[in-house]
């Protein structure tokens, strides 16, 4: 991160100039956005770090920040932190929306007795998060990159391994077949014969040689044994490393919640669990109508939508959610307890990314989770 940028978003000028005031002796570049009509404009131009909301109002805070995410999609895919400014009264409330994942911090700021550090402090905070973030993302792209090549050695050792064990078992079955041969010919063609092979200094080389070969066999199956607990290792590595990117990229890029639309209660929680291993925010949206109203409010960072809902079916869920421009390109994955073909292909159809049967897998989701977001997790 080279020079750290500020926009101040507010309705009312002096309140944006007032927050300015109170951040410009520590930070150079800090700009404010007054005009709900540039809001978009004005993010896109500036691209900031930290995106201060100085509404005394704080549903007006929520509604101009929903409003930027569905616009543009810089907003929801550039990483950036949010702060929002609040009257006193309002604390509870703000600290409500931060917790719940809407914001990511707050600061009472109205009335105008606060330590007049304090807004700075906050802002430092957030930048010392994203920094954090963004170090951790790239530890997190080196590991997989090296998890990746490591991994790279299981399909190569375990087809060695499957192949030397195939060629040893042959080259024992041709042994001992020639060992049988030898013998039944010293045993059947009489003394003259065995004296032009060599008698018993051929019997025992030829015995030397099939315990040789024993042996390599043996050889053979205790590697493939040793082996096995450092391939389980690679393999072990290679998902770890997965679900560190995927950590990773969550707390890099800002990410509005992951939408879970699911009316089993049992379902919609370890749906929640999962995603919240994963350090993924979700919403739950138990209907349809509930589902299309979440959407009304902000952009998800992607849809988990069960094929079917108490007052409607997913399908007519996604067509309008894919009749949304802003929505377009929200990854969509459909759940359904039921694998028949058909509603596999009705939901691609209809604009679904993907497919998943319940009860879901846990690491089919993270692999998921990660091949949906992985392209906004290299916007950041």
């Amino acid at each position: 991160m080279n020079l750290p940028k500020i926009l101040i978003v507010a309705t009312e000028t002096a309140d944006a100039e007032l927050a300015a005031d109170g951040l410009r002796s520590e930070f150079k570049a800090v700009q404010t956005s007054c005009d709900a009509a540039q809001s978009v404009a004005d993010f896109e131009r500036h691209q900031p770090d930290v995106l201060l909301l100085a509404f005394r109002d704080l549903g007006e805070a929520d509604r101009r920040y929903s409003a930027l995410c569905q616009a543009s999609e810089l907003a929801r895919g550039h990483p950036h932190r949010t702060l929002i400014l609040c009257r006193s009264e309002d604390v509870l409330a703000a600290f409500g929306l931060c917790k719940g994942g809407r914001f990511d911090d707050y600061m009472k700021f109205w009335p105008n007795t606060f330590d007049i550090h304090q807004l700075p402090m906050s802002v430092l905070h957030a930048l010392k998060y994203l920094r954090t973030a963004e170090a951790l993302e790239r530890s997190a792209n080196e590991l997989l990159a090296h998890a990746n090549r490591v991994a790279a050695i299981d399909p190569f050792l375990t087809r060695a391994l499957a192949d030397g064990e195939q060629q040893v078992q042959r080259t024992s079955e041709s042994v001992q077949q020639i060992h049988r041969q030898m013998t039944t010919l010293l045993d059947t063609d009489g003394a003259a014969r065995a004296t032009e092979l060599g008698s018993g200094a051929f019997r025992a080389r030829l015995q030397t040689l099939v315990d040789q070969v024993e042996g390599l066999v043996k050889w053979s199956g205790e590697l493939r044994k040793e082996s096995e607990p450092h391939l389980q290792w690679v393999r072990s590595l290679a998902k770890s490393s997965v679900s560190l990117g995927l950590r990773a990229a969550g707390l890099a890029a800002k990410r509005a919640p992951i939408l879970v639309v699911e009316d089993d209660e049992f379902q919609q929680k370890l749906l929640a669990r999962l995603l919240d291993q994963e350090s993924l925010q979700s919403e739950a949206a138990l209907t349809g109508s509930a589902a299309l109203e979440a959407v009304g409010r902000y952009v998800p960072s992607l849809i988990l939508l069960d094929y079917e809902l108490p007052d409607t079916d997913g399908i007519s869920v996604l067509r309008s959610v894919r009749a949304n421009p802003a929505l377009a390109k929200v990854p969509v994955i459909m759940l359904t307890g039921n694998s028949d073909k058909q509603i596999v292909v009705t939901s691609l159809q209809a604009g679904a990314n993907d497919f998943m049967v319940k009860p879901v897998n846990p690491q089919r989701l993270r692999e998921k989770l990660r091949q949906h977001l992985g392209s906004a997790a290299e916007l950041a």
